[in-house]
């Protein structure tokens, strides 16, 4: 008679359904609970830090993090950003960010942040309203040669119309235009970055071109720095691309009183 015993394989798969069921308690338990038989590895960590994301059980899954970086367990940047993005959940940007810093540190035998890593600090600093800071990170994503995405570059225009910064919202807008002219996804991919899986509601389509809400932040950061005559030629662009809508007209309106022509909105 044979039985069958336990194997890193089992574990990881008992794991990832603890993960699925956003258990962290359960997963915190059989991390360690077959050793020293089984000793778990990164893809263990890695489900068992997801388990805690999803449970929104930050200071767990930082812990965790630590646990594996201590015992040498190399992690992959998708382990990272399971971290990353639970801190951005609760609205932790510091905490997002000193793992980041941590990432790039070329001192440090760990992976470098991707587009996901950066992308996911980006949503966080925009809910924060941390502006200059998610500005600083864009440049700092493309210094690294790292190309943003739709939801990105919609941040970054989100936070110059914030700033009044017309110029680098039409520049923005153009690089915009470029990027995602260039982009090519799968056929059905959605954008998994702020849910980490949290919610399958929360994917987005990807964008293949800018859509109403960036044309509106390029037409309020226009109207904030004075800069009217921009203000019109950008919603002229939106009504030739068919993405004007009634707030793009609203946004025409609140650019021109901030230019002080409020005749020209009539």
């Amino acid at each position: 008679e044979s039985s069958i015993s336990p194997n890193v394989y089992t574990l990881g798969a008992l794991l990832n359904a603890c993960a699925r069921n956003h258990d962290a308690k359960a997963a915190l338990h059989w991390l360690h609970a077959l050793e020293p038989t089984v000793k778990p590895n990164a893809v263990c960590y890695q489900a068992a830090m997801t388990a805690c994301a999803r449970a929104r059980d930050l200071q767990a899954a930082l812990k965790l993090l630590n646990e594996a970086e201590r015992e040498n367990i190399v992690l992959t940047v998708v382990g990272y950003n399971v971290v990353v993005s639970a801190a951005a959940k609760l609205g932790r940007v510091d905490i997002g960010l000193r793992i980041l810093r941590n990432m790039s540190d070329p001192l440090q035998s760990k992976p470098q942040p991707d587009a996901i890593t950066y992308g996911t600090l980006l949503s966080a600093c925009e809910s924060a309203g941390d502006w200059e800071r998610l500005l600083s990170l864009s440049e700092e994503m493309m210094t690294e040669g790292l190309q943003l995405d739709g939801i990105s570059w919609t941040s970054v225009l989100h936070a110059c119309e914030q700033l009044g910064l017309a110029d680098r919202a039409i520049s923005s807008l153009d690089r915009m235009k470029q990027d995602l002219k260039d982009v090519r996804h799968p056929e059905g991919w959605r954008d998994r970055r702020q849910t980490a899986g949290w919610k399958v509601a929360d994917q987005r389509a990807p964008l293949t071109a800018p859509d109403e809400v960036a044309y509106r932040f390029v037409i309020l950061a226009c109207g904030r720095a004075g800069s009217w005559g921009d203000a019109m030629r950008v919603l002229d662009e939106v009504e030739a691309v068919g993405q004007a809508s009634v707030m793009s007209y609203v946004s025409a309106i609140l650019a021109c009183e901030s230019c002080g022509k409020w005749k020209e909105s009539f």
